[in-house]
């Protein structure tokens, strides 16, 4: 899938950007990371590899909080 196009002065102060990535983008990174601890968990055999896949899951885990955090501060920011 092509990353979408923005407008340079919306990602460069992040308003409007964040919101709009924010919902469906979080959901989908938590399927992600749910679909990588499944894999890991099917790796069994090879505990290196299933360790590299959990922390690439957090990671996903940890960007899917971050856009929250920032989607959160855009509304607050809009808001007030």
């Amino acid at each position: 899938m092509p990353l979408p196009l923005w407008p340079a002065g919306e990602m460069f102060n992040g308003i409007g950007y964040a919101g709009r990535r924010s919902g469906r983008e979080v959901a989908r990174y938590r399927e992600t990371a749910e679909t990588l601890r499944g894999i890991a968990e099917q790796l069994r055999f090879d505990p290196r590899r299933g360790n590299q896949f959990r922390a690439l899951a957090d990671g996903f885990e940890r960007f899917a909080m971050h856009l929250e955090g920032v989607a959160d501060m855009v509304c607050s920011v809009s808001s007030g």
